[in-house]
């Protein structure tokens, strides 16, 4: 089941923020950075409620906006730098290392967009 990253509008320069981004995830995938990216399936424009799912949707369930459809994780948590074990933070040090050898500089890097997905014992940073 696909999962979502959605933004604030749907106007036409956060349409283009969300092609920039998958094209990120994309350009890694191309260079063989493949373990710690999410797969992408694309950019769409959905109805908050259409983003939301199952999910109790607050403001104007009908407003539009675009997002990214991406892989989705049954089990995984933010990682939590409070209460770290010793190999999470290497792992997490060689993914943002194999990514800026590949040329790909997100510049936002923060904890929401890192998660430890269990089933597999690593580290994805989004």
């Amino acid at each position: 089941m696909p999962s979502s990253v959605w933004g604030p509008s749907c106007d036409a320069e956060h349409k283009v923020e969300f092609e920039h981004e998958a094209l990120g995830y994309a350009a890694l995938v191309h260079r063989g950075v493949r373990r710690c990216v999410p797969d992408v399936y694309g950019i769409a424009l959905r109805t908050r409620e259409g983003w939301d799912g199952e999910q109790p949707s607050y403001g104007d369930a009908s407003e539009l906006f675009y997002g990214i459809v991406m892989e989705s994780f049954e089990e995984c948590r933010e990682v939590d730098f409070k209460c770290l074990d010793v190999p999470t933070p290497r792992i997490i040090v060689q993914t943002l290392t194999r990514i800026h050898k590949a040329n790909i500089h997100r510049g936002d890097i923060a904890r929401r967009n890192m998660l430890f997905v269990k089933e597999l014992g690593r580290v994805r940073v989004y």
